[in-house]
């Protein structure tokens, strides 16, 4: 009857605690620092369903569902304000219709999380591609599939409960990007918790306290919307920016804008020398350097420095004469030569081959002495083709740029996720094993002998 009973509240006791300990290879339930801090500073209720059919590929090969429950009861263990609770679709077929994803991308089904805050009446949810991404591996030289359920969960946690999302502004009027081929990049900012809006200079006024996207314009402002670009940067705002073809022939009023943060366009596509890193079989594409600076030191920390540009242009930059602006250097190219004519790709007279600037920071400070921030990088495709996210390192470079240059609090988590590969049994050297097995007789003969040799004439 003790046994029972100390067994029963050894249960209890693991089950309120979160004492079950995780001996996994790559520590997948282990919560970090980062999520503790969180969870300390909840001040509001949030419900975690979890909605499982017990038949997913995932629960096969990965025991998600196992996973999950430990990670999570390490969640409510944490915060008084977290609960979590199971059920089937099956029996409660009203959540279906109950919750609706803020993000507007997941509706409820099986085997799906739900994260819910009735304070704000917002909610997020989770399936089994959430917790899963490509990531490179340095060591071994190769694409591993890493594991995310902390990051996302704590992340959707932020999401219903942040009474006010940051917001990321997307202009519209100049030929730019359209909202139909931003869904990998919308995405990646709202899976960030970023809102996502759209706005045109002649009818809306974009606001400074959230940063303004321009990507890829293709027809030139006006000069009234460069002095509404200009008010708005005074007033502290941002800009992230994308080129593929900028000219000063063709965009004279952007290209003035931008030489006002020292940033000047160079007309025509980077083409890779023959026998450099970047020379990939096709010389368009571009496999640049991430510089160590201020913005990008956490990328690098994390080997986040795999990037692929394809048709990309450069800049140049120029220092600030009054001091009123800094451009840092945050890509660099490798050998490489500006072509207009991307059929010959030749070198004419004119071109330099060199290492070219494809993407820089330029920090502005204001009259009024507020700091504005405008990141540039000469290449779209790297942050809206989904093949590239997946092999690259575009998203976690997307997300800490737009952290930078408008910092808000818990946007960027830091939370590195855990692989799924176990690592490679290795053979020990034989050589101690070897040893000791001559010892081992050794061992028993030497003492035989010095018993026996006394007695050789007895």
């Amino acid at each position: 009857i003790c046994t029972v009973l100390i067994c029963l509240f050894a249960d209890l006791a693991g089950n309120k605690y979160a004492l079950k300990a995780d001996l996994s290879y790559n520590g997948q339930t282990v919560q970090t620092k980062i999520t503790d801090g969180i969870l300390e500073k909840l001040d509001t209720p949030v419900k975690i369903i979890m909605l499982s059919s017990g038949q997913s590929d995932y629960n096969a090969y990965y025991n998600e569902t196992a996973s999950l429950k430990v990670l999570l009861n390490r969640y409510t263990a944490k915060s008084t304000y977290v609960s979590f609770e199971e059920t089937r679709l099956v029996t409660d077929p009203h959540l279906a219709e109950q919750y609706i994803d803020g993000l507007g991308r997941n509706s409820v089904s099986n085997d799906c999380l739900i994260v819910y805050c009735e304070t704000t009446d917002r909610a997020r949810i989770l399936v089994s591609d959430d917790f899963y991404s490509k990531s490179y591996d340095s060591e071994l030289g190769a694409y591993v599939v890493v594991q995310n359920y902390e990051s996302v969960i704590t992340q959707a946690i932020l999401y219903v409960t942040t009474e006010e999302l940051p917001v990321a502004q997307f202009m519209t009027g100049h030929g730019e990007v359209g909202e139909a081929n931003l869904g990998v990049m919308t995405g990646n900012l709202q899976s960030a918790n970023y809102d996502i809006v759209f706005i045109r200079l002649d009818t809306d006024e974009p606001d400074p306290d959230y940063p303004l996207f321009i990507i890829s314009p293709r027809m030139d402002f006006s000069e009234k919307e460069v002095q509404m670009l200009e008010r708005y940067a005074l007033n502290g705002g941002d800009f992230f920016i994308t080129c593929d073809t900028v000219s000063e022939e063709k965009m004279p009023n952007f290209c003035t804008f931008l030489r006002n943060w020292g940033i000047q366009p160079i007309a025509g596509i980077l083409v890779a020398e023959q026998n450099t890193s970047d020379y990939i079989e096709n010389p368009l594409y571009i496999v640049p350097y991430l510089q160590n600076t201020d913005a990008t030191a956490s990328l690098i920390a994390a080997d986040e420095n795999v990037f692929l540009l394809v048709n990309c242009m450069a800049f140049n930059s120029t220092a600030s004469i009054d001091g009123s602006y800094k451009v840092t250097r945050i890509m660099r190219s490798g050998l490489s030569h500006v072509t207009i004519d991307t059929r010959t790709m030749a070198i004419t007279d004119d071109d330099q081959i060199s290492s070219h600037d494809i993407a820089l920071l330029s920090e502005r400070v204001m009259p009024g002495g507020e700091m504005s921030r405008l990141f540039i990088i000469g290449n779209t495709e790297i942050f809206i083709n989904g093949s590239l996210n997946e092999i690259t390192s575009a998203k976690p470079f997307l997300l800490e740029m737009t952290q930078y240059i408008r910092p808000y609090r818990n946007v960027s988590l830091g939370i590195s996720p855990r692989t799924t590969k176990r690592a490679a049994v290795t053979q020990p050297s034989l050589l101690p094993a070897i040893i000791l097995v001559f010892l081992l007789p050794l061992v028993v003969l030497i003492p035989a002998l010095i018993i026996l040799l006394p007695r050789r004439h007895k």
